[in-house]
């Protein structure tokens, strides 16, 4: 253990009662063994019902071809968020999205955990010792939902927007537009779990 981080905002929410808060999500058995099954921010909460990645992704991995799968909360109107999938392909292999999602489908008995989307992409972010880099992928799947939604109420060659990760805000949008559609752009997203921060 240590005393705390330099900033003591961070350190108040790390701790609780003495405890570090790792944020790993994990099971105690009957002997007392602690398994490590997840990590609490990963936890997709789609209209209050969590849905463990894992499933997801462990489906994607069991279609052919598929060398990497993670599975991230893509922001949603209605829901909060819905499961996206992001997989990448084994070298040379070619993977059909539409077969991808059907197969995927299939393979998830809890309907809530069936991606709303699936993305097939040429490489996976990784950190620099190898393990999926799943803020980045938030983005990916924050900025795809904006878009989608703008270009649903004709904004979309108006208005540009860029989901950034800051690891003192978390994730927002970063949105520009002009005079006119500012104010339509700002009130459409802000139906988003996610901050929105407008440009001039």
């Amino acid at each position: 253990m240590f005393a705390g981080y330099v900033d003591k905002k961070q350190t108040e929410e790390a701790f609780r009662d003495g405890w570090l808060r790792t944020g790993d999500i994990c099971r105690i058995d009957a002997d007392g063994f602690v398994y490590i099954l997840g990590r609490a921010k990963d936890v997709i909460i789609r209209g209050g019902h969590n849905i463990d990645p894992r499933a997801i992704e462990d489906a994607a991995l069991a279609f052919p071809g598929v060398a990497l799968a993670a599975a991230v909360g893509r922001p949603d109107s209605y829901a909060g968020e819905v499961p996206m999938l992001f997989v990448s392909a084994q070298p040379g292999v070619h993977i059909d999205p539409l077969a991808l999602a059907a197969f995927v489908q299939d393979n998830i008995p809890e309907p809530p955990a069936r991606p709303r989307a699936v993305s097939v992409i040429a490489e996976m972010p990784v950190t620099p010792v190898g393990k999926i880099f799943k803020p980045k992928l938030r983005e990916i799947a924050a900025g795809e939902a904006a878009r989608e939604l703008l270009a649903q109420e004709g904004l979309s060659d108006e208005v540009s927007v860029d989901a950034i990760t800051d690891p003192s805000r978390g994730l927002y949008l970063s949105v520009s537009a002009p005079p006119g559609k500012a104010e339509t752009a700002e009130r459409l997203l802000k139906k988003f779990p996610v901050k929105v921060e407008m440009r001039s």
